[in-house]
């Protein structure tokens, strides 16, 4: 047989891999440096033929021809957007103006529904459904929708029984980071939210926020079948039970359905016989914490309910209801 064909042959079972390389070494046939199989720990069937860093090589007719190729580009750093105001990175631009109305206070997007305005149009998108009454996200594993992604993921959790937030003073579990933060103000006794109007501090914003509607007399959730309004949209919720019927809250110790989660949780201490409520001058405990407000009253001789046709004032609304259907008779 034909040497050089022999050789051809032999090289063609070769595989030849190919590395740039920053330092140029020569070899007596073209120059391009060749590493022996022992010298790099391969198998015989491999050579690794190292060359400069911008030479690679090209086949033809088994005839290894170097071509020139552009140096590699280094990576592009990204851009960034400072804020002048605090010094935050942004990586948009958008961002940054969307962040600068933080501190501007500027509030381009507003409800027009109830004038609410808003520092970006997503919000403004989500407040809207409150309007609507979309919630075009909805649990696989229940029925319950919600207006918000976000508020999906978290009920998840509650299927799932993930309680991944832990009180690090009582060891209790939430599914939320922000009812973790709200419980352990009461460890911490804080209670960041004044009222302006009167100066009555709340654990969380959205209690302030129903407070102040006390003083304005604001009641903006109406119920569409008797009109009746209310400060917030639970208390919506619960009323609009009366017309359905519906009691979706069951007491595990006996038959008794509720309307409402509190009333469900009061009702479980007659079965447990707890008293959570206790009254600092007599050390009398009550299963209500409306029931301690009552009693507190009495020892402070507060009246605060007064009735609008005569002199007399009462502790609790509930007597000033009927004391005021003496009038009417």
């Amino acid at each position: 047989m034909d040497t050089g064909r022999r050789d051809r042959h032999k090289d063609e079972n070769i595989l030849k891999v190919y590395l740039g390389s920053p330092q140029e070494c020569k070899t007596e046939d073209n120059d391009i440096p060749l590493v022996t199989p022992q010298e790099n720990n391969v198998t015989p069937n491999i050579q690794i033929v190292l060359y400069p860093e911008n030479i690679l090589p090209i086949t033809t007719n088994s005839i290894e021809h170097p071509i020139p190729v552009a140096p590699p580009t280094k990576c592009r750093r990204k851009k960034v957007f400072p804020c002048p105001d605090c010094g935050k990175n942004l990586s948009h631009k958008a961002n940054l103006i969307a962040h600068r109305r933080i501190h501007t206070g500027e509030r381009p997007f507003c409800c027009p529904d109830c004038g609410r305005a808003f520092t970006q149009k997503s919000d403004l998108a989500r407040h809207r459904r409150i309007h609507t009454g979309e919630k075009p996200f909805a649990c696989p594993h229940c029925d319950r929708c919600f207006t918000q992604k976000s508020d999906l993921a978290l009920h998840k959790n509650i299927h799932a029984g993930e309680k991944p937030f832990p009180c690090s003073d009582c060891g209790k579990k939430f599914t939320r980071k922000s009812v973790l933060i709200r419980h352990r103000r009461i460890h911490t006794e804080e209670n960041p939210f004044p009222c302006p109007e009167c100066g009555k501090c709340f654990v969380q914003k959205s209690d302030l926020v129903y407070h102040l509607r006390i003083h304005v007399g604001d009641k903006p959730f109406s119920c569409e079948e008797c009109g009746k309004s209310f400060i917030g949209k639970s208390d919506l919720v619960t009323h609009q039970r009366i017309h359905t019927g519906e009691k979706p809250f069951a007491c595990t110790d006996c038959s008794k359905r509720f309307a409402h989660r509190t009333m469900l949780i009061n009702h479980g201490r007659v079965h447990t016989g707890e008293r959570p409520f206790f009254c600092t001058e007599c050390s009398k405990s009550f299963m209500q914490k409306a029931s301690l407000i009552y009693h507190q009253r009495l020892h402070r001789g507060e009246k605060p309910f007064p009735c609008p046709d005569c002199s007399r004032s009462f502790t609790q609304k509930s007597d000033l209801v009927r004391h005021q259907r003496t009038h009417k008779q």
